[in-house]
C-alpha cells in the first residue's frame, strides 16, 4: 500500500515538474485535460461500476453532493451579491466545485480497496453534476451579465459531459444488472 501511494504522489509531482520546466505547453495540456476526461475517466468508471454491488440506498450520496453544491454555491452568491458578476461569477465556479474522480480513485483503491471504490464513485455522481453542469452554467450565466436563467442550456451542458452520462449509465445498467 505505501508503495502504491508513493507512486502516484511521484506521477503528480513528475506532472508538476514537467509543467515546469516548460516541457509540457499550454496546448499540451489542452490535449491530456481532453484525453482524461473523456477517455480515461470513462474507462475508470466502467470498470468500477461494472461489477459493484449497488442497491438503491447508494443513490442518496449523489443526492447529498448535489444539494450540498447547490446550497454553497446560492450562499457564496448571496455573500457576494454586492460585487460585480466577475467576482460572483468566479468565487460562484470555485465554490464546491469538486471533482473526486480522477486524483482520488487511485489512493482511494489502495486504501479501502474493497468499498472505497464504489462509495467515492456514488458522491462523485453528484460531484460531477455540480462541476461540469452547475458550476459550468454559474461560469457563462455571470460572464452574459447575471439577467438569465437557462434551464435548456444547463440540461445540454449536463447530457453532454462524456464522464457524467457514463456514471448515470453505469449506475442504470448496473442497477438492471
Amino acid at each position: 500500500m505505501t508503495e502504491q501511494f508513493i507512486m502516484i504522489i511521484l506521477l503528480i509531482a513528475l506532472g508538476y515538474l514537467l509543467k515546469r520546466i516548460n516541457f509540457l505547453k499550454a496546448a499540451d495540456s489542452q490535449v491530456l485535460s481532453t484525453l482524461v476526461l473523456n477517455v480515461t475517466l470513462p474507462s475508470l468508471v466502467i470498470v468500477n461500476l461494472n461489477s459493484a454491488e449497488l442497491d438503491f440506498s447508494f443513490s442518496i450520496l449523489p443526492i447529498m453532493m448535489i444539494v450540498y453544491g447547490v446550497l454553497a454555491k446560492v450562499t457564496v452568491l448571496w455573500l457576494f451579491n454586492k460585487h460585480n458578476n466577475h467576482i460572483k461569477g468566479t468565487v460562484g465556479m470555485m465554490t464546491a466545485s469538486l471533482n473526486i474522480g480522477l486524483f482520488a480513485y487511485p489512493l482511494v483503491d489502495t486504501i479501502w480497496p474493497k468499498n472505497g471504490m464504489i462509495y467515492f464513485g456514488m458522491a462523485d455522481i453528484g460531484g460531477a453534476i455540480i462541476m461540469f453542469g452547475v458550476t459550468y452554467f454559474v461560469g457563462s450565466y455571470f460572464s452574459q451579465g447575471g439577467d438569465q436563467f437557462d434551464f435548456k442550456f444547463l440540461g445540454k451542458k449536463l447530457i453532454t459531459s462524456v464522464p457524467l452520462v457514463t456514471y448515470i449509465v453505469m449506475f442504470t445498467l448496473n442497477m438492471l444488472n
